[in-house]
């Protein structure tokens, strides 16, 4: 998989009222195709992506510049990966988030105590810049849970695995207790990966403030709009440049 032949667009998810089934924001999703307009998993090429922190950071930049570009009015989550926000993309990533107004930034759930420091670090930049965090991915497999991490976030997101063990009276005293302790302290709880209505009735049962996942599919967007990540990368030293003057 060659990143530069790669086109970038990217699909918005609402979240929902679970009870009035009205549209709270979306989340901002990127999208890839290959030369032939075929999809690619946007975790394959994240995962490629990793062993090279420069280009990750100029494809994270990339997305999040078209993500905004292109998004509907009002409340809108962007999932940002830590070891996309390194070094001298610091300040070109903050400065481009920033102003926009109902933003709110996805950190997904860690899988060692380093990252979590990590996550940890960049909260502590979004929120002097008054953008609101939420905690991506609570309770998917091969992840653990950072108790500091968790009670520095505005919102925390379940995992769709979650519904595949609900029938458990433990998995749901856990995830119970978890939405309690959200709304205890005043952090929206958002449980990802509804399909069915089953799965809807079971989030109206926990009292979850919103849901997302494909039984909404029909109120999805996906602009017809592309970027070339080849055209749009080597305009990316200037973006840099010009956010750092």
């Amino acid at each position: 998989m060659d990143i530069n032949h790669l086109s970038l667009s990217c699909e918005y998810q609402p979240l929902i009222d679970p009870q009035s089934l009205a549209v709270w924001g979306y989340e901002a999703l990127s999208r890839f195709k290959d030369s032939k307009l075929q999809p690619i998993p946007p975790n394959l090429v994240f995962e490629r992506l990793h062993d090279s922190p420069e280009l990750f950071a100029q494809v994270e930049y990339l997305a999040k510049s078209f993500q905004l570009a292109h998004a509907p009015s009002g409340r809108l989550f962007i999932n940002i990966d830590p070891h996309g926000m390194q070094g001298h993309w610091i300040e070109p990533m903050l400065a481009l988030l920033a102003p926009r107004p109902d933003l709110t930034v996805e950190l997904i759930e860690n899988t060692c105590m380093n990252e979590a420091q990590m996550a940890i670090d960049l909260i502590h930049m979004l929120k002097l810049r008054q953008i609101s965090c939420a905690l991506d991915d609570i309770g998917a497999p091969g992840t653990m849970l950072c108790f500091e991490l968790m009670t520095k976030m505005n919102y925390l997101k379940f995992d769709r695995h979650w519904l595949t063990k609900l029938d458990d009276s433990d998995n749901y005293a856990l995830l119970s207790s978890l939405i309690d302790y959200g709304k205890r302290t005043g952090k929206l709880c958002i449980l990802e990966g509804i399909e069915t209505q089953q799965q809807l009735l079971w989030a109206q049962k926990l009292k979850v403030d919103l849901v997302q996942g494909f039984l909404f599919k029909p109120q999805f967007i996906n602009p017809q709009q592309a970027v070339s990540c080849h055209k749009a990368l080597a305009l990316a030293p200037e973006c840099l440049i010009g956010s750092s003057n």
